[in-house]
């Protein structure tokens, strides 16, 4: 396990390029198109809900549990919310095919990912996770260096990511299906707590982006920017927390998910703040350009805000694992507030930051009282052996 967490370094040149990604995107594209980007890449990020669910259950299962008719059923789930998203936030029907072919492709990366964590191969796990990233990056800066500024094409070149990825998956890890074909409808609900968590979690990442986009529209380019940055930490911890399973399984308090995490959490947040304020004015004149100057004057909200969010994420992610998603179901009712909330603030952004702040410390304190009614209206039992433990 210690390797594994040693492993969790190789995520910074990976963040890194990432951002490699996005830098070249946002000098590829005009600012509206950029901010387009951005929200294209939340919709994804909330429809890979469902391959992160696979993937957590395939690094946590002692058995098959997916038989090929699943995995078909769940690529063609995933392009599901795509398609509502799309019509709500009239998205061409070009992109929307373009974002379909991504979301088919998830679910068969992410299962041999997660076979890759379950069967300790951290290394072949991060080869995957580069081998989607890499040939995107090589495909952007050639249009850049050609000077082929399409949006379609940037869409394209995830295409070629994903698909690489799970061509690779599929070829060095062995998948085993279950022979039995079990009702698909079945296999979600019996990975449903997970699933509702994954979602709960990348609702929250990306429905910022989104309500930017719609709300603030002017300063989309810029605000994405920040929310970008402010989420670096956050996603650190997110795949921290898909290695540490065992650990974080045996949790039973808010208190215990606080005192095991909280470090963590300032050790990733922290040094973000202190980068920025540092380096930030730098990178982003270098690397985006000075009509992005002010996002750096939003990424102390979202990283306070973010932090906040970690840790109540945690605990949500701890009660999943044993089979609970009330809390799951609380930070999905979170997301949805923040929609009346941008549609009220939609001219006072500032006045929107400051009573999202206000909404996630309610969230974690809603989280804290939850667990200590919920525990104080159970007797102690001692004699219990597992209180003997």
């Amino acid at each position: 396990m210690k390797k594994s967490k040693l492993l969790i370094l190789l995520d910074i040149p990976l963040f890194l390029l990432n951002y490699v990604y996005l830098i070249i995107c946002a000098r590829l594209l005009i600012k509206d198109d950029f901010g387009l980007l951005n929200s294209y890449l939340a919709t994804l990020s909330i429809a890979f809900v469902i391959g992160v669910s696979l993937q957590v259950k395939a690094a946590n299962s002692s058995k098959p549990f997916v038989s090929k008719k699943n995995i078909l059923f769940f690529s063609l789930l995933t392009g599901l919310l795509p398609l509502i998203i799309a019509f709500i936030f009239s998205f061409s029907m070009v992109h929307t095919l373009l974002i379909l072919s991504v979301c088919f492709l998830h679910p068969f990366s992410s299962l041999t990912r997660g076979l890759f964590i379950k069967n300790q191969k951290y290394l072949s796990y991060y080869a995957s996770l580069y081998i989607e990233l890499v040939p995107k990056l090589l495909m952007v800066i050639l249009f850049l260096w050609l000077s082929i500024k399409k949006f379609e094409y940037v869409i394209f070149s995830l295409i070629v990511g994903q698909a690489l990825a799970t061509v690779y998956g599929l070829i060095f890890t062995k998948v085993n299906f279950i022979k039995n074909k079990k009702n698909s409808l079945k296999m979600i609900f019996q990975a449903k707590e997970i699933m509702i968590n994954q979602l709960a979690f990348f609702l929250i990442i990306g429905i910022d982006i989104f309500l930017v986009n719609k709300y603030f529209t002017s300063q989309a380019g810029e605000i994405s920017l920040a929310i970008r940055f402010s989420q670096v930490p956050l996603l650190v911890f997110f795949t921290f927390l898909q290695f540490d399973i065992q650990k974080i399984s045996k949790l039973k308090s808010m208190g215990q998910v606080a005192k095991a995490y909280a470090p963590v959490i300032l050790g990733l947040f922290v040094p973000t703040y202190l980068g920025l304020q540092m380096l930030g004015t730098f990178i982003v004149n270098l690397f985006f350009g000075e009509e992005y100057a002010t996002s750096l004057t939003y990424t102390p909200f979202y990283l306070v805000y973010f932090s906040i969010i970690a840790i109540a994420y945690a605990y949500s992610f701890m009660k999943s694992l044993q089979g609970k998603f009330k809390e799951s179901l609380i930070m999905i009712t979170f997301s949805i507030l923040l929609l009346p909330l941008y549609h009220y603030f939609q001219d006072q952004f500032i006045g929107a930051q400051t009573y999202q702040a206000y909404l996630g410390l309610v969230l974690l304190f809603s989280f804290i009282l939850y667990h200590f009614f919920s525990h104080s209206s159970k007797p102690t039992t001692l004699s219990s052996p597992h209180h003997l433990e």
